[in-house]
């Protein structure tokens, strides 16, 4: 089964521009890969981006397992504000 995390891109760069995106979502992987020592492409991958009703960017990992996204998310990753979501 497919299980699926929004993050929010604000959250995960101090950059404003187009390279915001990137930053954020390399930052996010990153994160997944090394901390929860998961493989991109096996494990977990980028479902889409999209915009919210409020203008924020947001990206949707999407998890081989339910059980993987559930771990990750009570883990939760570090924000570029030093917090954890």
């Amino acid at each position: 089964m497919l299980a699926s995390i929004k993050y929010m891109i604000v959250e995960f760069t101090p950059h404003k521009e187009q390279f915001g995106k990137i930053d954020a979502v390399a930052n996010i992987c990153s994160q997944i890969a090394v901390e929860h020592k998961l493989e991109y492409g096996y494990d977990f991958s980028i479902g889409e981006l999209g915009i919210d009703t409020n203008g924020y960017q947001w990206v949707k990992v999407d998890f081989r397992e339910e059980e993987t996204a559930m771990l990750v998310r009570l883990r939760g990753l570090k924000t570029q504000s030093g917090g954890v979501v």
